[in-house]
């Protein structure tokens, strides 16, 4: 089911349908989205465990899942990230709800690894694997991997000025590092830049977990993006840009609101599209829609930062 293509703007046009609360339990798409993104299934002789590792600030989310299901969170040594694990002793209701968990699944594991995994799991416990129906755009499958795998970022062209000296952004970034975190040259690049805008992108390392998500929700696109240090050969990676179809994906995930720390930048989009709109961004140093942006951009990069 694609969405609907009838939006205009996110400040003006805020569904009614859509809820903030998080008091629901999560689906079992959008859990299998989470596992398919950062899961992990290790099978035992009849039974298994189910593992999913984020980063630290995500601890809220997981605690989540746990109050949902039962099972523990760990640190992960020496990393900034949190290990939920599931297995038939920790769990609510013991082999009960890993059980009932993995039949919930069942059908809606798509990553060509956790697949896999996954069928080795239904073994073990004695349940008959379901292929996966084709992915759409009805259930919080897709939202769910983009809590374990997308990204929202704020980015921005530099300014007619800047083109004017090829190496003008390098020189700003040297100059800066010295005395300026790396988070803070991130932000003093978007000040200093024009035409701000936001990307949403979900990547995997493989097409066939990435490449179905455009036709699923009827807008977006999928590019590949050569190697670098983090990722040597390269990844695929579903993305928007278009302002519309922003608004339109954060529509679809609200409708599966968590306490995961992405929505903290999902909330923000009506405020950039605003201050965008306001021109906030070209404004006078110092004047009121100027010293606006610079918080805007502030509260964007730093959870904590204070209005």
């Amino acid at each position: 089911m694609a969405i609907q293509k009838n939006t205009k703007k996110l400040i003006t046009n805020k569904p009614a349908n859509i809820t903030t609360s998080t008091s629901n339990k999560m689906s079992y798409p959008f859990i299998a989205g989470l596992i398919d993104g950062d899961g992990h299934i290790v099978v035992f002789k009849n039974t298994g465990e189910y593992v999913i590792t984020m980063h630290i600030e995500d601890e809220l989310f997981l605690n989540e899942l746990q109050q949902q299901f039962g099972g523990y969170l760990k640190k992960v040594a020496n990393k900034k990230a949190m290990r939920f694990h599931l297995n038939a002793k920790t769990a609510i209701n013991g082999k009960d709800t890993l059980v009932e968990l993995t039949k919930g699944l069942n059908g809606h594991i798509r990553n060509t690894i956790r697949v896999e995994q996954f069928k080795k799991i239904c073994t073990a416990l004695s349940i008959i694997f379901i292929e996966p129906e084709p992915l759409t755009g009805k259930d919080g499958y897709i939202a769910g991997l983009f809590t374990a795998d997308g990204t929202a970022f704020l980015n921005c062209r530099l300014s007619a000025a800047a083109k004017k000296e090829k190496s003008l952004n390098s020189v700003i970034c040297k100059q800066l590092s010295d005395e300026l975190s790396p988070l803070e040259i991130k932000i003093q690049r978007i000040l200093k830049g024009v035409a701000p805008f936001i990307e949403i992108r979900i990547a995997n390392q493989l097409l066939d977990n990435v490449g179905d998500i455009s036709k699923a929700l009827g807008l977006g696109t999928t590019s590949f993006s050569k190697g670098d240090l983090r990722a040597p050969k390269g990844h695929f990676y579903f993305f928007i840009k278009k302002e519309i179809e922003i608004v339109q994906f954060y529509e679809y995930i609200n409708l599966y609101r968590t306490l995961s720390v992405k929505y903290k930048r999902l909330d923000l989009m009506e405020q950039f599209f605003m201050l965008r709109e306001n021109r906030a961004h070209l404004a006078k140093e110092n004047s009121i829609k100027a010293k606006e942006w610079e918080t805007f951009v502030r509260k964007w990069y730093w959870d904590n930062f204070l209005v």
